[in-house]
């Protein structure tokens, strides 16, 4: 049976390599304890205090760390993954190299914590304080970062591919190295709207919420207009790169989730040209005839595969029009992807 030692008064304990899983912790006093290595998967650590403790090498996995107090604490090469860490205070807390993937550290205040190559793969993040944090070589890769403070942090090196950015306050920020590839502004349940560059997810957030007004972006943009469910986000993100090899920023408006007229065309007008991905539709969305009847910005549209009766039908309804170009289409996905760039990308380069 688990030991139940809830408000158990052990700081400076000696614990190392002990066996704790499930072991009920709740606001206990483990200040200064000795923990490296010990087993405490699955444990009831909300409200403890763990100030000063040495955790390297433990195993910290699905416990729960509810506004737990870990300041100043040694978690290198902790596993936390699946820990449930909100509200939690990791001030100034070692976890280089700590392995945090799919964690919750909603609201968790990791303020001058050292992060290095640690990994926060798919965490929830948001509303998290990161600031001053050393989190140089970071994964923070499809991790919730809406809301968080990065003030100061040193992201040199990190990857924040796929990462959630809405209302990211990012001040001071070092990005030197980072891989900053797919950046979603977008909140749940809206359609989703990235872009690669941590400044220019920012200046499109600002300018969605209306707190900001961008007129370009850092680097010539091509926005991908179409509706990506789970089994074409392989093809987006095949052509998303075969864009980046021509010199493109990729910018997405997925409207799988809808199209909202105004935000498409604002999106466009920050584009050297939209790329209309017509792949999984049966006919042409209001967002795309709406883009081409306003007029001033080129729409190539693409089709991997045969083209629906409705889809035919607006296009030929649309020709005419000096702001629509050519269809391209080829047989299937992978000859589109092999294609995509001699074919349309570096065309639109000059």
């Amino acid at each position: 049976m688990a030991p139940d030692l809830a408000r158990a008064d052990l700081a400076g304990a000696v614990l190392e390599g002990a066996d704790l899983s499930y072991a009920n912790l709740f606001a206990a006093d483990l200040t200064g304890a000795r923990l490296d290595g010990a087993d405490l998967s699955s444990a009831n650590l909300m409200y403890a205090l763990l100030v000063q403790a040495r955790l390297d090498g433990a195993d910290l996995r699905q416990a729960n760390l509810f506004a737990a107090d870990l300041s100043g604490a040694d978690l290198s090469g902790a596993r936390l993954s699946g820990a449930h860490a909100a509200g939690a205070r990791l001030r100034g807390t070692l976890l280089e190299g700590a392995n945090l993937f799919v964690a919750d550290f909603t609201h968790a205040d990791l303020t001058g914590a050292r992060l290095a190559k640690s990994n926060f793969f798919g965490s929830l993040l948001g509303g998290s304080d990161f600031s001053g944090a050393d989190c140089r070589g970071a994964d923070f890769s499809g991790a919730d970062l809406t809301g968080a403070r990065l003030d100061g942090a040193d992201l040199s090196g990190a990857t924040l591919s796929d990462c959630r950015v809405r209302s990211v306050s990012a001040a001071g920020v070092k990005l030197g190295g980072a891989i900053q590839k797919d950046l979603v502004l977008s909140a749940e349940g809206e359609p989703e709207v990235a872009v690669d560059g941590l400044d220019n997810a920012l200046a499109l957030a600002a300018m969605a919420e209306g707190s900001g007004q961008t007129e370009s972006l850092e680097g010539p943009a091509v926005l991908f207009l179409g509706a990506y469910p789970h089994e074409r986000k392989g093809f987006l993100n095949a052509i998303r790169e075969e864009a980046r090899k021509a010199g493109f920023v990729p910018l997405l408006l997925d409207l799988e989730g809808g199209g909202e007229p105004v935000l498409t065309i604002r999106l466009a007008r920050l584009s050297r040209f939209v790329l209309a991905d017509l792949g999984g539709l049966v006919e042409l969305p209001a967002a795309l005839s709406d883009l081409v009847a306003a007029g001033g910005i080129m729409v190539r549209p693409i089709l991997a595969g045969p083209a629906p009766a409705g889809i035919c039908e607006g296009l030929a309804g649309m020709a005419g029009h000096d702001s629509l170009g050519d269809l391209y289409q080829t047989d299937d996905q992978s000859q589109m992807i092999m294609s995509l760039g001699l074919k349309v990308f570096r065309p639109m380069t000059g």
